[in-house]
């Protein structure tokens, strides 16, 4: 099977986009929470995990990952991608929920996966998302994007049962078969993360490469019964046309928010797979928001998440159950939905958490956004407080625990027209890493990619179009490190870094690269302007499962600052350095 399928996530700037840009406030960060001392470090890359080359190099990169303390990879499965006849408008005869009934090469590169990462002792999200094949979608629909448009949740929730009996810790797979091809899905930037412009037009990704390396032919299924996997998504943005449509649809000469009731569907059939295949206490997330919205109301205009999260609960904009046509609009119980919709959709209430994808584009994690709808990293509050509504408006006091699952900052080089700055990212992704970690509601915070992308295939060099995938990642394409390589396994923020003298200056950090569970010494170094000879100034011992630490350190002039840390074999890691001033 070969997929040409484009992952649109938006953030190419064109004019419209830089005006909607422009009415962000840099602010400082509202007031944050308790902190976290469990918060997870996640991690994506699809086309390295995924869609790599050959098993050694999917492992050689898990160990990468490991050595940078990651605890866990979010997981792209895409549904077309394992379902039967998937460009087929017409239904396959099979029992959908028999993961034995789909065909073997279309398992074996998951498969393979969760076998390589459990052996590392890194877990797994699976992100169960769209294109979905041709046959479990409406075939009315009007636009190309037909694989993402009103697909069938009893379908989905079919398949997720298939998944869940799969990985279920004792399923013993057939003999190894090859991996079925697809083309990886080569993500872009155009038209997606924000919504304004609809959904991309497809753009063909480069083939698959095979390696005839000997050493690669790792089996994927050994006659061993294939890991559990106990963590999963529900979606991916469905907040965006790129993901799901139609988002907005006309209702009695009205355009009502369609893409939330689609949502509310396909997430009671999804839990319901999942407990039908013994799943039901697992990690289950739901939303997987993205962070932005546009302003128009089209079937591809994307809906901004705190918006989008109104609806699928079925409440207004003034966070009270719906009545009357607009219930009936948005799908809701048309009496007593107080007490009919919890029993209704059960799932919403008692899942594990909510995700989102906070991006901050082009600006710091501590900016806020002027539109009161959006959930970037430096609006969490709005997020909480929105979902803390939608729980007590129908008498629940639960505080739901929120899961940043994507995030990341593309970076010039190599992208000219919409990164930022080199230490911009490494700056930025440790502070975003501070916010999240000093809010005791986040539990995971993602870095989306470890590698950037390559060009668009087929686009002009030196355009926008060129660079409208993505490179967000650590390394650049060529494996090469970027200076938020350290950063991220060494994160260090300083909140203010100009302190008068005799004051002291508060130093967070994270020994992530560091054993966890296990109190590591973070030692805080300093060099006078001019030097470069660094010194030891305090020692702080972690007291949490995640090596966070803070301290306050008095300093004697203007210099520079970096946080050490030393292995058992005595090998020391450093993280970035931070420039402080102390004045008069």
């Amino acid at each position: 099977m070969t997929m040409t399928y484009l992952r649109p996530r938006a953030r190419t700037l064109t004019l419209a986009l830089a005006l909607l840009l422009a009415l962000a406030l840099t602010a400082a960060s509202a007031p944050l929470a308790a902190a976290s001392s469990s918060q997870e470090s996640m991690f994506q890359d699809d086309s390295m995990l995924v869609f790599g080359d050959a098993p050694s190099r999917i492992a050689s990169t898990l160990d990468t990952l490991a050595g940078l303390g990651v605890q866990r990879i979010r997981v792209s499965v895409f549904w077309a991608d394992i379902a039967p006849d998937p460009h087929s408008a017409t239904p396959p005869s099979f029992d959908a929920a028999d993961p034995n009934a789909y065909p073997a090469g279309n398992w074996t590169r998951y498969d393979q996966l969760v076998r390589l990462a459990q052996s590392r002792s890194i877990g797994v999200d699976f992100d169960v998302t769209s294109p979905a094949p041709l046959w479990a979608t409406d075939s009315r629909s009007p636009l190309d994007l037909k694989s993402n448009f009103n697909p069938n949740a009893q379908a989905y929730g079919l398949f997720l049962e298939a998944l869940g009996r799969r990985y279920s810790g004792t399923f013993v797979p057939p003999s190894s078969a090859a991996p079925t091809p697809v083309t990886p899905p080569q993500q872009t930037q155009n038209g997606g993360l924000l919504g304004i412009l609809g959904p991309s037009p497809s753009a063909q990704a480069p083939a698959s490469r095979t390696s005839s390396d000997p050493n690669d032919q790792i089996a994927a299924n050994n006659g061993t019964p294939l890991p559990r996997v106990n963590y999963w998504s529900l979606w991916n943005e469905p907040n965006q046309p790129g993901w799901l449509l139609p988002q907005w649809s006309s209702y009695h000469g009205r355009q009502v928010e369609r893409g939330a009731s689609i949502y509310r569907v396909l997430v009671d059939n999804g839990v319901r797979g999942l407990d039908s295949s013994g799943h039901g206490h697992d990690t289950i997330l739901i939303g997987e928001t993205a962070p932005k919205g546009a302003p128009d109301r089209r079937a591809v205009s994307a809906l901004t998440p705190l918006r989008f999260i109104r609806r699928l609960y079925c409440l207004g904009d003034k966070l009270r159950p719906l009545s009357g046509s607009a219930a009936a609009a948005a799908g809701c119980p048309l009496q007593n939905i107080r007490s009919v919709f919890p029993r209704l959709h059960p799932a919403l209430f008692t899942t594990t958490g909510f995700a989102d994808h906070p991006y901050s584009l082009l600006f710091a994690p501590s900016v806020v956004d002027i539109d009161p709808d959006w959930a970037a990293i430096g609006e969490l509050g709005r997020l909480t407080h929105t979902l803390d509504r939608a729980f007590s408006a129908y008498g629940s006091r639960r505080r739901v625990p929120i899961f940043l699952t994507e995030y990341g900052y593309q970076t010039n080089p190599p992208d000219p027209y919409s990164g930022l700055p080199l230490s911009a990212q490494a700056a930025y992704i440790d502070q975003a890493d501070y916010i999240a970690s000093r809010n005791s509601r986040v539990a995971t915070l993602s870095q989306f990619l470890l590698r950037d992308d390559r060009p668009l295939a087929g686009a002009a060099p030196g355009t926008p179009a060129y660079w409208s995938t993505f490179q967000t990642g650590l390394e650049y394409a060529d494996g090469s490190p970027k200076p938020s390589l350290i950063a991220y396994r060494l994160p260090v923020w300083i909140p203010q870094p100009t302190v008068k003298l005799g004051h002291k200056m508060l130093v967070w950090g994270q020994l992530r690269l560091a054993p966890h569970n296990v109190a590591q010494a973070a030692q805080i170094q300093f060099a006078p302007n001019g030097s470069g000879s660094f010194s030891p100034i305090a020692t702080r011992t972690t007291a949490n499962p995640e090596g966070f630490f803070t301290a306050r350190v008095g300093l004697p002039g203007s210099g520079q600052l970096r946080v050490a840390w030393t292995d058992s074999s005595g090998n020391s890691d450093y993280s970035r350095t931070v420039n402080v001033t102390v004045v008069r």
